[in-house]
């Protein structure tokens, strides 16, 4: 069952404030009788809207009328149906709506009103069966509103529950919702609370596209819980690459940023993978009289407790005057330290072996290569190779801090 403010996801409410296109009134497909033009537009005129009893029962009257030209006629029935629901008789609307709706499932306003008083009366599983229907038959345009209510559904448990089973390769709309839902759900942990709770994620190139928008936002909203229970699940991503730091094909490529390198991508800094004679390294740049992020990536440390340390060489460096390199490190959970960072790299030797303390209970966090041009006529850059992290006293290795 479903909580009762979902009924306040309605199709109703917008379409009394922003009005419904006539073709939504009309079956999508061929019909056996004429244009109902003019019902059509009388059903508009109603819908969502206060009329008086008298025009009520005009409106139950003349639509009747017709049902003797049009006797199978779901367009007729449904507008007896609201005819009644504007008269107040919410149990005789139910029964011709249901009646509409077994001559056609094609009829958009009557599988919209179905699902809406299935949610009315706390029926999820049968409301989201009509939006179903709904959104199988008729055009993206003409259910574009019926999307973004289910999007708007999922800050409910219960909505996110039933609609589930909709995550499938073989729904359709699928595609549309979760394009919508990745970017404009008003919280990305519901929507991966979605995902959590479908047999399957379904996989396509735009798909992935989508799931790195969720990925990110769910990093970016503190939503880590999320993020890591997801991951595993989002298709092509591996979970080790989570665990490692180094510069592999893995890491470098297989997966969602921020939990593979993500490099800035303009011209005045960046980075990229980088053949080092250590093997594959990673070469960050910033452009003279720039600052900012060249490179990024996310961490997930071994959660024993135990104080961690990142190991690092830097291979090559070409300098400016003032330009910097640093290393910055946010573990993001309560209580730990805003942000530690390293030493300078452009004033350490090349070949150094070098090395930063991880706070202890920091069991993810964001590595970033911060970068200052300096003055100069070239862009400042830095090659660091053997990247690797590793539990104190499991390995010890020797290297210098460079905190």
């Amino acid at each position: 069952m479903v909580a009762a403010p979902i009924a306040l996801f309605s199709f109703f409410a917008v379409a009394a404030n922003s009005g419904i296109a006539i073709p939504l009134f009309r079956a999508a497909g061929p019909s056996l009788y004429p244009d109902f033009d003019i019902l059509d537009k009388r059903d508009a005129a109603i819908v969502g809207k206060k009329i008086t009893p008298a025009k009520a029962r005009e409106h139950v009257a003349e639509s009747r009328a017709l049902l003797v030209s049009a006797p199978l006629s779901s367009t007729v029935v449904r507008s007896i149906a609201l005819g009644r629901d504007a008269l107040g008789d919410k149990q005789g609307a139910a029964r011709s709506m249901a009646i509409a709706s077994r001559l056609s499932r094609r009829d958009g306003l009557t599988q919209m009103w179905l699902a809406n008083a299935a949610l009315r009366k706390e029926d999820a599983q049968e409301g989201f069966r009509h939006f179903d229907t709904f959104l199988r038959t008729y055009s993206p345009a003409e259910t574009q509103v019926a999307i973004e209510q289910m999007v708007g559904a999922l800050r409910f448990r219960e909505a996110r529950v039933e609609l589930a089973p909709y995550v499938s390769a073989s729904n359709p709309w699928y595609e549309r919702f979760i394009g919508v839902a990745a970017g404009r759900a008003p919280k990305a942990a519901d929507v991966a609370d979605l995902l959590l709770r479908a047999k399957s994620i379904p996989d396509n190139p735009y798909l992935r596209g989508y799931y790195a928008t969720l990925f990110e936002r769910l990093i970016n909203e503190k939503a880590y819980a999320e993020a890591l229970r997801l991951y595993p699940r989002l298709p092509g991503a591996k979970p080790g690459v989570l665990r490692a730091v180094a510069a592999t094909p893995e890491t470098l490529s297989v997966g969602y940023a921020p939990a593979i390198w993500s490099f800035a991508d303009d011209v005045d800094r960046g980075g990229a993978p980088r053949e080092t004679n250590n093997g594959i390294g990673l070469e960050f740049y910033a452009q003279a009289d720039t600052i900012g992020i060249s490179g990024q990536k996310l961490i997930q440390f071994p959660a024993t407790g135990k104080p961690q340390t990142f190991y690092w060489t830097v291979a090559e460096q070409e300098t400016n005057s003032g330009s910097s390199a640093r290393w910055k490190l946010n573990c993001l959970g309560p209580k730990q330290p805003a942000e530690i960072q390293s030493v300078n790299l452009m004033t350490v030797q090349p070949e150094s072996r070098l090395r930063m303390a991880v706070p202890a209970g920091c069991e993810i966090a964001v590595l970033r290569m911060e970068m200052a041009g300096g003055v100069g006529n070239n862009m400042a850059r830095i090659v660091v190779d053997r990247l690797r992290t590793e539990t104190d006293g499991d390995s010890p290795v020797k290297a210098r801090t460079a905190r």
